[in-house]
Order: C-alpha cells, then structure tokens, then sequence
C-alpha cells in the first residue's frame, strides 16, 4: 500500500513515469488521482 502512495506523488512530478508504473501495477490509479 505503501507504493501505491509513493507512486501517486511520483504520477505528479513525473506524469510520464507514473503512467508506465501505474500501467504495469494498477491501471485505476489515475482515476483515484482525479
């Protein structure tokens, strides 16, 4: 669970990284971010 907060502030600073963790771990992440 940890991860998945630390990938969110890292969604912010670094969209494009994110995208790919976010894609490969948890495609949802972006909708939680919204």
């Amino acid at each position: 669970m940890k991860k998945k907060g630390e990938k969110r502030k890292n969604s912010r600073q670094i969209p494009q990284t994110s995208i790919e963790d976010t894609k490969t771990e948890d495609p949802p992440i972006p909708a939680t971010k919204d």
